[in-house]
């Protein structure tokens, strides 16, 4: 397992944070980032689309649950706040996101990770103050992957 720790004291610096570690996705990766309310997951979102499209905002797909970015490779964008059971993510068609061509952010990831056979990315936020983040981002591998 690869762990990558970093400290954000402000939002311009999520994003910074976001930007790098986009320029080293490709399609077929899964992100789940994990967090409390206000701890950057979103922001750090937005990050990584405008890494692969600086014209697009990445938003909260709270309400939507999915957001599609118009990128190359084009971005998955889930938001599993209001998920309850399993069952909500098969309506959503979670597995046909995961075996899409594209990259698949998740928020809430807590929600999605018990059901995981392939390798994926954990990015945990935790709020040190009203300002500083730490992100701690780690490579999750499985024996037996899917990809």
């Amino acid at each position: 397992m690869i762990r990558k720790r970093y400290q954000s004291n402000s939002e311009s610096a999520t994003i910074d944070i976001a930007q790098q570690f986009a320029a080293g996705l490709k399609p077929g990766n899964l992100v789940l980032l994990f967090g409390d309310l206000g701890a950057g997951k979103t922001l750090f979102a937005r990050g990584v689309v405008s890494y692969f499209n600086k014209t697009v905002s990445a938003t909260s797909p709270t309400f939507s649950l999915v957001n599609v970015y118009p990128t190359i490779p084009p971005i998955y964008h889930l938001d599993l706040y209001r998920i309850q059971a399993d069952a909500e993510l098969i309506d959503l068609g979670f597995e046909e996101y995961l075996e899409s061509d594209g990259i698949v952010l998740v928020e809430w990831g807590e929600k999605c990770e018990h059901l995981l056979s392939m390798d994926y990315i954990r990015i945990s936020f935790t709020m040190v103050d009203q300002e500083s983040r730490e992100i701690v981002i780690e490579e999750i591998e499985h024996a037996t992957t899917g990809r």
